[in-house]
């Protein structure tokens, strides 16, 4: 038998769209130790969600292999569970009805015990006979992982689980999810598009490149480093993803996306896009570069790297801002 719990191999996929092939994975190879907390990060589109679905068994695919728990992935199986981008809970069942769903085979004192095991684990004690009307989102999304481990799988799949949530509830989980992972011993896999998400949680972090996606590296994280948001390691970590995610970007895109604030607060997202997009930028004085100039004005003045905005010479001097961009990386 495999030493691994998940073995992908040589594997790909096709969607047929528009009566074209469509190549979504390219030639995958993925294996899993049991009790391992592996991430996967990638473009949108790049076949993340289609991976976790084919581990699953709810996709099949072309070629290549595929295992779980040494045996060939013909199908779903009650040792996998998987919890979706969102709850999925059912809306006319109360929340212990919905936990228990998959529960019906087994004697109602045994499944009623695992209902009441698994929803105190997540602390969704005294909500068993609420409905997912009257719970928050972060509450429905316990209530799904409740459900997701009511059959004691040695596997748990999460596709995005947190990303509708806000920033505060959602660190609330992520360190729940560790908290249960830590009780259960279970394998655990996520899809995830926050790369901070995914250097906490990952004991390795799988990065995969734009469709049709292949794995460009797996990042085996430090146990103590990565669980420090604020630590040099981590930092290290974040640049090392996001110099993957820039390295194929068009320097016109990234002056588009800077200019229109689509690159959001992180960073280290902002230093590769600012820097890059100067390749773009006209050394004429336009509409298009004062937007630019401005924004990224806020940018360095609200990390403290300039003490008030600089002038438009100095804007259009790329080693002044090569110079004050690299600050952020000490």
């Amino acid at each position: 038998m495999s030493d691994y719990i998940i073995n992908v191999e040589h594997l790909n996929k096709q969607f047929i769209v528009d009566k074209q092939p469509m190549e979504v994975l390219r030639d995958i190879n993925l294996q899993i130790k049991k009790g391992e907390f592996v991430t996967i990060v990638g473009h949108s589109g790049c076949g993340k969600s289609t991976l976790l679905k084919i581990i699953c068994g709810l996709v099949d695919y072309e070629d290549g292999v595929v295992e779980r728990n040494g045996h060939k992935v013909e199908g779903p199986g009650p040792m996998c569970g998987m919890v979706f981008q969102d709850h999925r809970l059912l809306p006319w069942l109360k929340i212990k009805d919905n936990v228990g769903f998959g529960l019906k085979d087994l004697p109602k004192s045994e499944r009623e015990e695992r209902v009441r095991k698994h929803l105190e684990m997540v602390g969704l004690k005294g909500f068993e006979n609420s409905y997912p009307s009257q719970l928050s989102g972060g509450m429905s999304q316990r209530a799904a992982i409740a459900r997701g481990l009511a059959n004691n799988p040695n596997i748990l799949l999460l596709d995005e689980p947190f990303g509708a949530l806000d920033a505060l509830t959602r660190i609330q989980m992520q360190k729940e999810i560790l908290r249960i992972q830590e009780e259960e011993k279970t394998t655990m896999v996520m899809v995830t598009h926050d790369i901070d998400e995914a250097i906490y949680l990952g004991d390795r972090i799988v990065v995969m490149s734009a469709r049709p996606g292949e794995v460009k590296e797996i990042i085996e994280t430090d146990p103590i480093e990565s669980k420090k948001r604020g630590s040099a390691k981590f930092a290290q970590y974040k640049k090392k993803i996001y110099d993957y995610f820039f390295e194929d970007s068009d320097p016109q895109d990234l002056y588009e996306a800077v200019s229109s604030k689509q690159i959001g607060a992180d960073c280290y997202a902002k230093e590769y896009a600012f820097d890059t997009s100067f390749e773009y930028l006209s050394p004429e004085i336009t509409d298009e570069s004062l937007i630019y100039y401005k924004n990224l004005n806020e940018w360095l003045l609200s990390h403290s790297l300039i003490s008030q905005e600089v002038d438009l010479d100095s804007f259009f001097d790329k080693s002044y801002y090569q110079k004050a961009v690299e600050e952020i990386g000490k």
